[in-house]
């Protein structure tokens, strides 16, 4: 075991909360309220409907993390996620869960500044097959006030890729 030298030093140092860095940033962009809509798909099927949801998130404990709800139209919350940047791996993380199914799923990503989108990747279970799935979750910044939001399944056909092509407006 370590010996500590300095015990209260080292306590007021580990027991200070972290401050948000630069990348943090990025999650306050999508901080705000949002009418959602568009397309929602259900790989490998052929079945869609559409979207037409609030979008509300929040940044919490100072920032470092994002806080993403959707409700249904009758005040349902459908999903939550919760987003941030973790300095040691250098990327974005999060992880979500919904009222539609008793599970959990994490990704991880990037920033393409060039492209001005976020992108996640994850794996979750498809269905009651046992098998599971690659996902990807893309915001892309449009304006100001303005996402694309994106849930695509990279190996599956071409034809069922998309499982949604949202689009998110500040209110």
């Amino acid at each position: 075991m370590r010996k500590i030298k300095n015990k209260e030093k080292f306590l007021e140092k580990l027991l200070t909360p972290a401050e948000p860095g630069s990348e943090h940033g990025l999650l306050a962009r999508l901080e705000g309220d949002w009418r959602v809509t568009g397309t929602w798909a259900f790989p490998p099927t052929d079945i869609t409907t559409q979207v037409d949801t609030v979008m509300q998130n929040r940044l919490i404990m100072g920032g470092l993390f994002l806080e993403f709800t959707t409700a249904f139209e009758d005040g349902l919350i459908g999903s939550r996620a919760f987003f941030g940047y973790d300095p040691h791996e250098r990327c974005y993380v999060g992880f979500s869960f919904s009222c539609l199914t008793p599970r959990i799923d994490t990704e991880k990503g990037a920033y393409d500044r060039q492209a001005d989108s976020l992108a996640l990747e994850g794996v979750e279970p498809f269905g009651d097959t046992g098998k599971t799935l690659r996902f990807r979750r893309e915001f892309n910044f449009i304006a100001s006030d303005k996402l694309g939001l994106r849930i695509l399944y990279p190996d599956a056909p071409p034809e069922r890729r998309v499982a949604m092509d949202l689009t998110a407006e500040r209110v």
